[in-house]
């Protein structure tokens, strides 16, 4: 069986669901913000797909921006890493990493890409202690931050094919409610901010110093089980059959042939 359907000679392209999120970014004390998000449809003529699966930004004391997703032109940013301790505007990203301000001057939160994720909120010190707020979600933007105290990420997204919330920003040091949707917690004491979960773009969570790692994004296709299924995949995704659709999940980056 051929994985197309031909219709008067011609091939009919396979309309999809698809779902891309890149990598969150790393914390620092600070949370990262979640990665950049897009989700839609498209028509597939029959061919192979190459799709990129983002890795997390690292945390630590680099507080990177995690690595763009890819599938059929369709590229998210990776979110931003969180400032460092007192430094000022979290990154740029897909949602915005977090910021930390010790002055009475407030600071933006790391900003974020409109139509993929939000802003990180708004942080403000009183001279001796700081506000260090959680990146920013695909959802929503996390709360703004004053003196001494810190805030969760930002809201994850539920995509509505599956009604699975993903990409939620980390959370700032001491806050350790993790939101839904894999942002890290943030950590108490002296310990590292928490990793965010694999799969999710989460933003990794703020710690003394050190944040959690951002998590790796996900590629996710999911179209009619009328059409046949796949020639060929590379990457070892998920495959489903379910409700009237297949469904093929990257974890890892992969290919699709059609």
């Amino acid at each position: 069986m051929t994985a197309y359907t031909v219709l008067a000679g011609m091939f009919v392209a396979i309309p999809i669901d698809y779902l891309v999120i890149s990598g969150g970014g790393g914390g620092y004390v600070p949370g990262g913000g979640a990665g950049g998000y897009l989700s839609g449809t498209a028509n597939l003529t029959p061919g192979t797909y190459n799709i990129t699966v983002g890795g997390g930004g690292a945390g630590g004391t680099t507080a990177a921006i995690g690595t763009a997703s890819s599938f059929n032109s369709i590229s998210p940013v990776g979110g931003g890493g969180a400032v460092a301790n007192n430094a000022g505007q979290g990154k740029t990203g897909g949602s915005g990493g977090g910021s930390s301000r010790i002055s009475t001057t407030p600071v933006a939160g790391g900003l974020g890409t409109a139509g993929q994720g939000f802003d990180a909120g708004t942080a403000v010190g009183n001279g001796s202690f700081s506000g260090n707020s959680g990146g920013g979600g695909a959802g929503g933007s996390s709360p703004n931050t004053t003196a001494a105290t810190s805030t969760v990420g930002g809201a994850g997204l539920a995509w509505a094919v599956d009604s699975v919330t993903r990409a939620s920003g980390g959370s700032g040091i001491g806050s350790t409610t993790r939101t839904p949707g894999g942002g890290g917690a943030g950590a108490t004491g002296t310990n590292p901010g928490g990793a965010a979960t694999a799969n999710t773009g989460g933003g990794g969570g703020g710690g003394f110093n050190s944040g959690g790692a951002g998590g790796s994004g996900v590629v996710i296709i999911r179209y009619p089980d009328s059409y046949p299924a796949a020639t060929s995949t590379t990457g070892s995704p998920t495959i489903t059959v379910a409700g009237g659709f297949r469904t093929y999940t990257f974890n890892a980056t992969g290919s699709i042939t059609f």
